[in-house]
C-alpha cells in the first residue's frame, strides 16, 4: 500500500460487501486515509469478523457494521442511518455489490430473477443516495 495522504479526512463512506476481497481492501484504505467508515454486508458473521478485524488495526472508533441486504431498500436506508448516526452524515458510497444475476434470453428470464438482480446493480446505490441526507 502506498503511503496514506488524508485526503479522506472528515469524510464519511459506506462500503457495501466490504467484509471481503476488493470491499475489505477499500474499507482499509478509506480508513487508513482518514475516512469513517460503515461496512455494509448481507452476511452479519463474516461483518462482524471484518469489524474485528479493522478494530484490531487500530480503527475501532472509525468503523461500524451494518447487516445489509442490497436489495431491500430499508436495509440500504438503515445502513445510511448507522453512518449518520455513528458520524453525523454520509459523503461517499462505494458499491461493491454485485450479482451474476438474470442471463439468457429475456423470454427464459424468471421476473423473481430479474427483479433480484435489477435491485442489487441498479437500486442499491441509488437507494443509498435517495436516503442520504443532503443539502
Amino acid at each position: 500500500m502506498t503511503e496514506a495522504s488524508g485526503r479522506l479526512i472528515g469524510r464519511v463512506a459506506m462500503i457495501t460487501v466490504a467484509p471481503r476481497g476488493m470491499g475489505l481492501a477499500t474499507a482499509r484504505r478509506f480508513l487508513a486515509e482518514g475516512a469513517r467508515v460503515v461496512i455494509a454486508d448481507l452476511n452479519a458473521a463474516t461483518g462482524e469478523k471484518a469489524l474485528e478485524e479493522l478494530s484490531a488495526a487500530g480503527y475501532g472508533g472509525d468503523v461500524r457494521f451494518a447487516r445489509t441486504d442490497e436489495a431491500v431498500e430499508d436495509d440500504v436506508a438503515a445502513a445510511v442511518e448507522t453512518a449518520v448516526e455513528a458520524f453525523g452524515g454520509l459523503d461517499v458510497v462505494f458499491n461493491n455489490a454485485g450479482v451474476g444475476g438474470a442471463f439468457g434470453p429475456i423470454t427464459d428470464i424468471e421476473i423473481e430473477r430479474w427483479d433480484h438482480t435489477f435491485a442489487v446493480l441498479v437500486r442499491g446505490s441509488s437507494s443509498a443516495r435517495s436516503t442520504a441526507p443532503g443539502p
